[in-house]
């Protein structure tokens, strides 16, 4: 007699909450939830889910953040919910953009000259 058991991670796609204007990299935006669990299953049948946590992904820089447990629950059964900032504990920062001071060019955040113009874009290197 066989039996097939297996426990690992996975995660749940919830769907996309609500549209902002991020704070990392300054585009628009969707938070995109998701319930991230240990699953214990036989057969292929879940049978049990443990450590549930909530997180948001920045669909314009990918940036995570943790969510509040009761706001993600209401994600979960489909209530309507707002995500608030106090909600969120950043997890992992994305790739943000900077705007070029001398032509205003999109710049990811690790560039330290501008493509366009050749502008050095950070303040620190005259310390």
């Amino acid at each position: 007699m066989f039996f097939f058991f297996s426990y690992g991670a996975k995660q749940k796609n919830l769907g996309i909450v609500q549209a902002i204007l991020c704070d990392v990299c300054g585009q628009f935006g969707k938070y995109e939830a998701y319930a991230i669990f240990n699953e214990f299953a036989m057969f292929f049948i879940p049978l049990y889910r443990s450590k549930k946590k909530y997180v948001i992904k920045m669909t314009c820089c990918q940036t995570i953040y943790e969510l509040d447990e009761e706001v993600g629950r209401r994600i979960e059964r489909q209530e309507r919910a707002s995500i608030k900032e106090e909600d969120l504990k950043m997890v992992k920062r994305g790739k943000g953009v900077t705007l070029c001071p001398s032509c205003q060019a999109a710049v990811e955040d690790h560039f330290l000259f501008c493509p366009s113009c050749g502008q050095h874009l950070h303040d620190d290197h005259r310390k």
